[in-house]
């Protein structure tokens, strides 16, 4: 979890300080203080920047005692995000705002309070599931894409309007239903992965529909036709694929590669190939940005997962699921409609990163060791 909390600081500094165009001479203190007001997308996408931060910073380590630990998390998160705005003001590609740092705390503040609360502790979950706590962690991701950015709907209108998309049935969605029972899919496995009991099917119901209501409570969020669809066709396949993780790898497979090549059109010229890691996500809205990066740690890591327990060896695994969405991304360049990045791919090395900290391989339960061949069993004296 150390190592997690560490990626996890380097990776809100990449984001903060792309594209790293350092000049000596940066802008003047006081434009921290001139910054326009900030929009509802960009603060939620700030407090979200830091959750993890927060949150890791709590669970990774043991000591100091909890509310010490809070105070530590949270007051080193503020310097962090003074410092990264402070930094901005070197970089004139970027808009440095000290009202940032704000948000930035309280995202912070937020992943702390719930990493110190034991029910979410991700360590404690994984002893209750069988030492697994990285299926958890994907179904997470999974429920954070859905209900990004958090926030209740207080106005009745705001849950009319979240019902409305449910009325644009044609043309039928069907890549976008194949992808979400594909995830549903996936979901159901990671889940029967960490469930100590043998597991059945009659919770994922439960838990489509709490999803789905959630949705429509929420603001900047809504219920598709593809969403319900996929649901209940996801619901299905578990019920007849019976948790096995080789056919809905296939499945989650197949479902990324017509949802990154579609709508198959091609370029009259191809487009290039962007090198720079996760630029695609430090443009355009930061809520939007942070349901993309949830949507996709949660299919590239569920990717290398399920091709991890249906034999493969983990570096096997992540080289097979990078190379597929290198492929895709390549082909994406001759494709109208997409942004060929190096990115994809790397969320996949990424996800295997995470598997080796925090869901290396289980040894044999109660391992007997067997006598050398020819030789007479033990009888016990």
């Amino acid at each position: 979890m150390k190592r997690l909390f560490l990626l996890a600081v380097l990776l809100i500094g990449y984001g903060s300080l792309y594209p790293f165009d350092f000049r000596a001479e940066g802008a003047p203190l006081r434009a921290l203080f001139e910054s326009s007001p900030m929009s509802r997308g960009d603060l939620l996408g700030n407090i979200a920047l830091f959750l993890p931060y927060g949150y890791l910073g709590m669970v990774a380590w043991r000591r100091p005692p909890r509310p010490l630990r809070f105070g530590i998390v949270v007051l080193t998160a503020a310097l962090y995000g003074v410092l990264l705005q402070w930094a901005q003001l070197h970089l004139p590609t970027r808009d440095p705002a000290l009202r940032d740092a704000l948000p930035n705390t309280l995202g912070a503040a937020a992943g702390a309070f719930v990493g110190a609360m034991p029910a979410f502790d991700v360590r404690r979950l994984g002893d209750r599931a069988g030492g697994r706590p990285a299926p958890l962690v994907f179904v997470a991701l999974w429920l954070a894409y859905r209900l990004v950015p958090f926030v209740p709907a207080l106005d009745w209108q705001e849950w009319k309007d979240s019902l409305k998309p449910l009325r644009a049935w044609r043309p039928f969605p069907w890549i976008d239903t194949l992808h979400d029972a594909a995830a549903w899919a996936a979901v159901g496995c990671l889940w029967a992965a960490a469930s100590v009991r043998r597991p059945t099917v009659r919770w994922l119901p439960a838990l489509v529909a709490i999803t789905l209501g959630l949705e429509v409570a929420i603001v900047d969020n809504w219920l598709s036709p593809a969403g319900v669809a996929g649901a209940l066709l996801g619901v299905v396949a578990v019920a007849l694929l019976r948790f096995r993780p080789a056919p809905v790898a296939l499945l989650l497979a197949a479902a990324l590669v017509l949802r990154g090549l579609a709508p198959f059109e091609a370029r009259a010229a191809p487009r290039a190939f962007q090198w720079i890691p996760f630029g695609g996500f430090l443009r355009g809205s930061m809520l939007i940005n942070s349901q993309s990066l949830f949507e996709k740690a949660f299919l590239y890591g569920a990717l290398v997962w399920l091709a991890r327990e249906v034999g493969l060896r983990l570096r096997v695994a992540a080289g097979g699921a990078a190379f597929l969405l290198f492929g895709i991304e390549a082909a994406q360049t001759r494709l109208v409609g997409h942004t060929p990045e190096i990115t994809d791919p790397l969320f996949a090395l990424f996800a295997a990163l995470f598997l080796h900290l925090a869901d290396p391989p289980r040894p044999p339960l109660n391992p007997v060791e067997s006598p050398p061949r020819g030789a007479a069993p033990r009888t016990p004296p």
